[in-house]
């Protein structure tokens, strides 16, 4: 296996391994995007609109959390909180 296969071979597998973590646990006053869209009634995009201004101004926190997708394998997610 040549130089290149070889890095190529290590990547693929710490990105499975990232892939395969396991889910966390979200803090019950951590929300995503799509919930607080659904709660508050409004558009996923004036949502995420207002939820980037209230960060920028120190009003809300953001955090990722891995949650399970489709209750399959944990992806990436953006939550927030206000402060």
């Amino acid at each position: 296996m040549n130089e290149k296969n070889k890095d190529l071979a290590q990547w693929c597998k710490l990105l499975e391994e990232k892939t395969h973590l396991p889910p966390e646990v979200v803090p019950a006053d951590f929300y995503c995007t799509r919930d607080l869209s659904k709660k508050t009634g409004v558009s996923l995009t004036h949502t995420r609109v207002k939820l980037a201004e209230f960060v920028r101004l120190g009003k809300a926190e953001k955090k990722k959390f891995r949650v399970l997708q489709n209750g399959k394998d944990a992806r990436t997610v953006w939550h927030y909180r206000l402060l």
